[in-house]
């Protein structure tokens, strides 16, 4: 479809872009930019059919092909951003399905169970050493000599349940 009139004071005119796209078989869209671009010279519609050749040969001069040199770094940005989003997405549904699976827990249960064990076991142990005094007096070591030896079993003990609950929860207990 050709949007060429005859008039018969004038030559041929094309009357719009989209004429103008049809005839040198190019989107109307990119005309419109072309139409904007400092160095069209050719000026606003109507064009004469005999400027066609013209039109042309500025095409394949003036214009590159391939990407715009301009917006190529603004898409790449564009792209990586778009890539970053969809990683994070990804990240988040292979957490999500983890969880499901009771691959994964959630920190603060794993933090609480913690502490709960950590308390057991103290309670577990919490006359060891003065079950081991007793013992010590009993088969006759003196008693200043037993209190010390209290104490000793109980650093023993406190730093063994340290290495097995760890220190951030023997800090809550």
């Amino acid at each position: 479809m050709f949007y060429l009139t005859n008039k018969p004071d004038r030559p041929t005119a094309i009357r719009t872009a989209r004429a103008l796209a049809e005839l040198v078989g190019r989107d109307p869209a990119t005309v419109c930019r072309w139409l904007a671009d400092e160095r069209w010279r050719f000026g606003k519609a109507p064009w004469s059919s005999d400027q066609l050749p013209a039109i042309r040969q500025w095409i394949a001069s003036e214009l590159r092909t391939g990407p715009d040199p301009v917006l190529q770094p603004l898409r790449a940005t564009k792209l990586r951003e778009q890539v970053r989003q969809i990683r994070a997405q990804a990240d988040a549904a292979e957490t999500q399905l983890a969880r499901e699976r009771a691959a994964l827990h959630d920190r603060e249960e794993c933090r609480l169970e913690s502490i709960r064990r950590a308390r057991l076991y103290r309670r577990g142990v919490a006359g060891v050493a003065g079950q081991a005094a007793e013992l010590a007096v009993t088969c006759g070591l003196p008693a200043g000599a037993a209190a010390k030896l209290q104490r000793e079993v109980q650093g023993i003990i406190d730093r063994a349940l340290q290495f097995v609950v760890g220190a951030e929860v023997e800090a809550e207990l």
